[in-house]
């Protein structure tokens, strides 16, 4: 932006004041002497016979290599529009020869007689930017000495086929190929000012080098390390544009200023970098977006801030546009995952486009506005491709990832200078005129978030359910039946209040792609079952092939979207250190494990009585209070499912005491309180202290803890080498495991158990020794106790292990 939020809260903006920010920011010192720096020059050695060099500016007549080099016979360019040299001597230059020298030519020059010639040339300011065809291109480097061939050739990925340099003294080709990187032969690094043989597959721009007219100024606090990142991300993002577009970099200057208040910005030629912008983790978006601004100066010969004459919507949203495809090529962010993004953050903006033309609107939208407008110059690009609007259909889920991008919003810059009104030349580039392209686009984002979010398509408060493919009548039915069954259950039995949500229920595999890109874009991992997103709008994907159960899923979705509305997030209190807006870890887990027990038990598979029962069993392995299970590092440290069982126990007395309606009557609560003690208070009728107390005395009558002994030992190779990272569990018979460990550093592990007799199994996937075994769980030991603690405790690993090399744990593996 002008003065740009990118993530930022609204208030930030709102505190500006655009005219009076850089009036009143404090002096920076200049990154660079005012003095003019001396001119850079190279000097290349010429040998008799044949070189190979490059020209790197300005641009001349090709007379002047012959006035420079008193022994050159003969010169010879590439023309790789019509593969073929074009060639001259001093006085003869054939039909299609070398009149003319570009900068980033590559040049064959025949040195005469028998000695060397040291060629001395200014190299002139800034870098150089070349057009390169499919097939042979003989080019010159203007970048850094001693580049690494790969790093300067990376940029044509599968396209480039080969380089190679000629090397006047060995008289033969020092040769690169991308598949024969790091053989000892191979052109291993590119000097400045040599000539490069480049074959590629087809056409591709090649930016030398990097920011160079950039200057950078940074205040002494910066480290190092983070000030050379964001070099070497300006370099990046410059060669991004300069390569995408063919634009050459014009001067600009980069400033890093943690005393302005704002996020990031643009004036004149410099950006801006506030102390925000510093740390975001998607800083080099922020500066592609800031860059473009820069550009849309240079293009629309116009100087930021100035009168852009287009209205702001365009002008942020271009720059955003640019920031997306930026971040979509550095980290293979999908467009459909980014449109998905852009479309649910501008979902509060109730404005038509056409009345964000000013900035007032636009910058006190922030980044609701920016994201919408993003969304319109997409729409335009995607439409100057198609050609009309009759091919063209964005709102189809999965008709987007073909979208292109042909630069129309850069060409749109170009041309804006040479119009009167910005409406001729929207409508000269993008082929519709301004007033059609508002109609079209409203109707285009009412189709898509109606196909995106469709609970957001009608007038009821209420979820939806989509099925997603081609749906049997009996799963239907049943699916429904479930749905329906979720709904009554909390709105009757709990008064949990509306929800608003669309879950997406897919029949097969083709449709949950489908579905997944309609609800969070891009496509599912391998083993995909279910997601669901509890954040404004509310959405869930489930497989119906993948879970019988999958309908049961439905009530754990149901109760994290109505607790997102009745206690938003950002309307609550802040809280303690460490400890959830929602309050303690204890509380927060006390009503989702008895709400999703109590829904469990209207299957008539299994009855509240019996979950109670399992429960109990469980959280008497537990010896900590409730009380002390506030953060997740509490709950890991005590153990999870003996944690839960024991908040389960928590949310049944609050429900007995209270009545069910009262745990979400707690969160109902929420927002108007000034601490999450108060809202307990007023949804329970007792103070947290007097549920402690009560609940405690409850637990000594009904799971009072186990007396627990410990088993210590240590896990081992045949040679005996330590067992590192290897869980190792105590099984007594029951459905699950009485204690689980991971061994330490020297193999040693501890479970603590109550009497009886247990089976020590270790599970062979998540160890970091090598195991010869394709079986997950294995036996290590049989131990019985009665009354005290067992040490010494020795299991070995089967022949064949060894822990002497580790081995990473497997994607998805988890503890017995």
């Amino acid at each position: 932006m002008r003065l740009r939020i990118s993530g930022v809260p609204v208030a930030v903006m709102l505190a500006l004041v655009v005219g009076m920010v850089f009036a009143t920011a404090p002096g920076r010192a200049s990154a660079e002497s005012d003095e003019a720096p001396d001119p850079h020059t190279i000097t290349t050695t010429l040998y008799p016979g044949w070189n190979m060099v490059a020209w790197l500016g300005p641009e001349a007549p090709a007379t002047d290599l012959f006035e420079a080099i008193p022994q050159l016979a003969r010169a010879s360019a590439w023309d790789a529009d019509n593969q073929r040299y074009q060639r001259r001597t001093i006085n003869s230059v054939a039909r299609y020869g070398l009149t003319e020298l570009e900068p980033g030519m590559g040049l064959w020059l025949e040195l005469g007689g028998d000695t060397p010639f040291e060629w001395t040339r200014t190299v002139p300011e800034g870098g150089v930017l070349l057009s390169l065809r499919a097939g042979r291109n003989l080019v010159g480097w203007s970048g850094s000495d001693a580049m690494l061939t790969e790093d300067a050739l990376k940029r044509f990925g599968a396209s480039l086929v080969s380089a190679a340099r000629w090397d006047a003294v060995e008289r033969r080709y020092d040769r690169y190929r991308p598949d024969a990187a790091g053989e000892s032969d191979m052109l291993a690094e590119l000097g400045q000012g040599d000539g490069l043989w480049v074959e590629l597959t087809e056409d591709a721009r090649w930016w030398q080098s990097g920011a160079a007219d950039a200057e950078f100024t940074f205040p002494d606090s910066v480290p190092a390390e983070k000030q050379a990142a964001i070099r070497d991300d300006m370099a990046d993002i410059v060669s991004f544009f300069a390569e995408r577009y063919g634009i050459v970099p014009p001067p600009f200057s980069v400033t890093v200023d943690l005393d302005i208040d704002i996020f990031a910005g643009v004036l004149a030629q410099e950006i801006l970098i506030g102390r925000g912008a510093l740390n975001y983790s998607l800083l080099p978006v922020t500066l592609a977006h800031e860059y473009f601004h820069v550009l849309q100066g240079r293009l629309g010969a116009y100087a930021p801030p100035g009168p852009d004459p287009s209205p702001r919507w365009m002008t942020e949203g271009a720059a955003t546009y640019a920031g997306g495809l930026y971040q979509q090529a550095r980290w293979s962010t999908s467009a459909e995952e980014l449109r998905h993004d852009r479309l649910r953050h501008s979902l509060t903006v109730t404005q038509r486009l056409d009345d964000l033309g000013l900035s007032r609107l636009v910058y006190a939208g922030a980044g609701p506005a920016y994201n919408l407008a993003a969304m319109a110059v997409e729409w335009l690009s995607g439409y100057a491709v198609a050609g009309s609007e009759e091919q063209f259909a964005p709102e189809v889920p999965g008709w987007t990832r073909g979208w292109a991008d042909d630069g129309t919003y850069v060409a749109y810059y170009q041309r804006l200078s040479s119009f009167f009104d910005w409406k001729d030349a929207f409508e000269r580039v993008f082929g519709l005129s301004a007033d059609d392209f508002y109609d079209s686009f409203e109707a285009y984002r009412g189709a898509l978030t109606s196909s995106r979010f469709p609970h957001l398509a009608d007038d009821a408060d209420e979820p939806v359910l989509v099925f997603v493919g081609d749906v049997q009548q009996e799963t239907e039915t049943a699916v429904r039946g479930a749905f329906s069954d979720v709904l009554t259950f909390f709105g009757e039995r709990f008064a949990a209040g509306p929800a608003d949500y669309t879950v997406f229920a897919a029949v097969d595999s083709e449709s949950v792609t489908e579905a997944y890109v309609r609800a969070f874009g891009g496509d599912p991992n391998d083993g995909f079952c279910s997601r669901a997103s509890a954040a404004t709008p509310g959405l869930a994907v489930i497989d119906l092939t993948c879970r019988a159960s999958a309908p049961y899923y439905m009530d754990r979705y149901h109760f994290d979207h109505v607790l997102h509305r009745l206690a938003p997030q950002p309307s609550l209190p802040d809280a303690e250190d460490g400890l959830d807006v929602r309050g303690p870890w204890w509380l927060r887990v006390a009503a989702k494990s008895y709400t999703e027990h109590a829904y469990e038990a209207t299957n008539g598979e299994v009855t509240i009585e019996a979950i109670r029962d399992e429960q109990v069993t469980l959280a008497r392995r537990l010896t900590p209070s409730l009380a002390s299970l506030e953060v997740s590092d509490d709950v890991v440290d005590a153990g999870y499912w003996k944690a839960r069982a024991l908040a389960f126990l928590a949310g049944a007395w609050l429900a007995e005491h209270a009545g069910e309606p009262a745990l979400f009557e707690y969160y109902r609560q929420l927002p108007s309180s000034t601490s999450w003690e108060d809202a307990f208070e007023t949804a329970f009728g007792m103070t947290v202290a007097d549920f402690h107390a009560a609940f405690e005395a409850h637990r000594a009558e009904v799971a009072p803890p186990h007396v627990l002994h410990h088993i210590r030992g240590v896990m081992l190779d045949p040679d005996g080498a330590a067992a590192t990272g290897t869980w190792v569990a105590a099984h007594g018979g029951a459905a699950y495991w009485e204690d689980t460990a991971l061994t330490a550093e020297d193999g040693s592990f501890e479970l603590a158990v109550r009497d009886g007799h247990y089976a020590l199994n270790f599970d062979a996937t998540t160890s970091d020794c090598l195991i010869p075994t394709d079986q997950r769980i294995n036996l290590g030991a049989s131990v019985s106790v009665d009354g005290a603690d067992i040490t010494g405790i020795e299991i070995r690993l089967p022949d064949g292990s060894s822990c002497a090399a580790s081995r990473p744990p497997p994607h998805g593996s988890t503890a017995p």
